[in-house]
């Protein structure tokens, strides 16, 4: 008796769990194709939330940004991405947006190491004109680089390309690194330096400016994934999301306002 209630109760058991796998996958679909989508509609009209099927290109152009950006010199070879956004600001700006996830996979004999690299948001937006350096804005503790991948080859900074400000909250919780410290410190105004700087209280992020584009990652981990159990469109979600977005948006008009202003 007890061995046949124990073969129903793993079938049963096998049963539930397809079901709910099979409920998971189709709310999680209608969740991204309706919800996600009209938030980030009325968010921002001109923004599009791409399905499942752009994925592959999108993933391609999505890891060729990143490598540009550069962050942090790390190598890396997965590179995950989900939950597109893109479009045009209202200001006629090229924004895209997406979910990634940085690996790196190290095997060894029969083991194998998977590093998280980054999980968050990264997202990309144009500027006005086209520069002939970068500029790099780090948090001091977070995606911090060490000696050993300062003078990488082709690398994102040196050592002294570190640019100091005169505003003392920002210099407590960032570094600058630019080979062009004037101009870099002409698009840090006191103000934005100041908007960076509470923003941060609210979400950690990092930004590479580099050529014709402005580049941001927030350490959010997975974004966009419902929670089948419990509240789904919780308010801090929304906050984060709604946050990021308006914050890219106005960081990206208050450079390119400056960058017209300035010959590079």
């Amino acid at each position: 008796m007890l061995p046949i209630l124990c073969f129903i109760l793993f079938i049963s058991s096998v049963v539930l769990l397809f079901v709910n796998q099979k409920y998971k996958r189709k709310y999680i679909k209608v969740y991204k194709d309706e919800i996600i989508s009209n938030f980030i509609k009325g968010l921002y009209p001109n923004l599009t939330y791409k399905t499942t099927e752009a994925y592959e290109t999108l993933g391609i152009e999505a890891r060729k940004s990143y490598e540009k950006a550069n962050f942090d010199g790390r190598t890396f070879n997965r590179f995950f991405t989900d939950d597109y956004i893109q479009g045009n600001t209202e200001n006629d700006v090229k924004f895209q947006m997406c979910d990634i996830n940085v690996q790196q996979v190290t095997r060894s004999g029969k083991h194998t190491n998977v590093e998280t690299l980054f999980q968050g948001m990264f997202a990309y937006m144009d500027c006005k004109k086209t520069l002939n350096t970068y500029i790099r804005i780090t948090n001091k503790n977070v995606g911090n680089l060490d000696e050993s991948i300062m003078n990488v080859t082709g690398g994102i900074f040196k050592g002294n390309d570190r640019v100091e400000t005169d505003h003392a909250e920002f210099e407590e919780i960032f570094n600058v690194y630019s080979e062009d410290k004037i101009l870099t410190l002409r698009l840090l105004t006191i103000d934005t330096m100041e908007y960076l700087a509470e923003f941060y209280k609210k979400l950690k992020f990092e930004i590479v400016i580099k050529e014709n584009h402005i580049f941001f990652r927030f350490f959010t981990g997975p974004m966009f994934e419902p929670k089948i159990f419990g509240k789904s469109m919780d308010k801090e979600y929304l906050f984060t999301c709604y946050s990021a977005l308006k914050f890219m948006n106005e960081i990206t008009n208050r450079l390119n306002k400056l960058l017209e202003e300035v010959e590079l």
